[in-house]
Order: C-alpha cells, then sequence, then structure tokens
C-alpha cells in the first residue's frame, strides 16, 4: 500500500470485518478520491480493489470524485457495478449533503483521499463528520500537504496538521486552565472546537484517524 498507510489501516479494517462477519453485517466506506488523476499502478479504482479484497462480502462501498466524466466512464464500464459512484466538489456544502442523500450517511469508515488542499479536507470533515457511526473511523490521508504553499482558497483555513495538533491538544488537556495553552492553539481551539463526538486521534507517516 502506498505511504506505508497499511499499519494504520491495519489497525482498524480487520476489526470492521470481524464485527460485520459476526453480527452478519456491513461495513459501509465512504472514500473521496477514486484516483482519476492516477497513471499506471495507481490507476483508478486501485482502492476499490484492495477494499474487496479486505472486506469481502460484508463491504458497502461508496466512491467520489470531482471529475465527473470519470466517473461517469467508470461507471460505464461496468467494472465496478457493486460500488456506488458519485461525483462533485469535496468543498461545496450542497454536492456534500446530495452525497450524504443518495448514500444515507451512517458510515463505518470515511477516507478523505481527494485533493489534499486545507480548505478541502477541513470543509469535506465538517459537513461529514456527523455521518461516521459511533465508535467508526474518518481518516484523512496525506495530511502533510497542507504543510506546503496554500492554495488560492485556504485563506483564512489553518494547515490541517495545526488544526489536528489543537484538537489533540484538546482532548488531552480541556481540563487545564486556558491561560497556560499557548496562543496559536489556544485560537485554533477557539475557531474551530474539537468536533463532537471525537474520541481518538492517532496518526501515522503523512495521514491521521
Amino acid at each position: 500500500m502506498a505511504h506505508g498507510f497499511q499499519n494504520m489501516y491495519g489497525m482498524f479494517t480487520f476489526q470492521l470485518r470481524e464485527h460485520a462477519k459476526l453480527y452478519h453485517t456491513k461495513v459501509k466506506i465512504f472514500e473521496i478520491g477514486i484516483g482519476c488523476n492516477s497513471r499506471g499502478t495507481d490507476s483508478p479504482c486501485r482502492s476499490v480493489t484492495l477494499w474487496k479484497n479486505i472486506f469481502g462480502k460484508t463491504l458497502d462501498l461508496w466512491m467520489a470524485d470531482v471529475q465527473s466524466v470519470c466517473v461517469a466512464t467508470i461507471i460505464a464500464s461496468g467494472k465496478h457495478a457493486d460500488v456506488h459512484f458519485l461525483s462533485g466538489d469535496q468543498s461545496d456544502e450542497s454536492t456534500l449533503k446530495q452525497w450524504i442523500q443518495a448514500s444515507n450517511g451512517n458510515f463505518d469508515m470515511i477516507i478523505d483521499d481527494g485533493g489534499h488542499s486545507n480548505h478541502l479536507m477541513i470543509k469535506s470533515f465538517y459537513g461529514l463528520w456527523s455521518e461516521v457511526k459511533p465508535g467508526g473511523y474518518y481518516i484523512l490521508e496525506d495530511a502533510h500537504i497542507g504543510r506546503g504553499e496554500p492554495g488560492p482558497k485556504d485563506a483564512g483555513y489553518p494547515p490541517i496538521i495545526e488544526l489536528i495538533t489543537a484538537w489533540i491538544d484538546e482532548l488531552v488537556t480541556y481540563h487545564h486552565k486556558k491561560d497556560i495553552i499557548p496562543p496559536h492553539i489556544k485560537e485554533y481551539r477557539e475557531k474551530h472546537p474539537l468536533p463532537k463526538g471525537v474520541k481518538f486521534i492517532t496518526c501515522v507517516h503523512e495521514a491521521c484517524v
């Protein structure tokens, strides 16, 4: 698996699979980013094969990408007829609502492997977090990219990793007096408070859950 994410996914996917087998349920996954810009071994829908291999018949997979022509081509090919494909801009609130309506939400795991800009990841998280089941996971891949040169629409949005750092600080030190919190962390916490229902945050190389 690219980036060495196998350790991260190994921590969470197999328990979801075994739970689904035990209780005869489905593992509902929503992934943003089909890979329409990829080439060669990273061709579109590469992760579809991975999820099918891991979850087998327990899988209920939803995939979305901003490139509607690519999505339409994949659907028309019929190669992945058992997968639900959607298209749209992940930074658009109405698009996120349409995705939720189409899928009925209630996901065991959401994976953001889309545009990776700070505003994209932050808007998508706030728009979709409520659709993660209690005990489910929201995964931000390639979170390091937000540390680079801000995109034209990133004004007003902190690097995603700094926001995650502020959330971790809030999880760990929420009982402590606010006057001991570093100013920049305090600012992030005031503007982007820890979302309700977040129980833990863990990060690996280039990604966080």
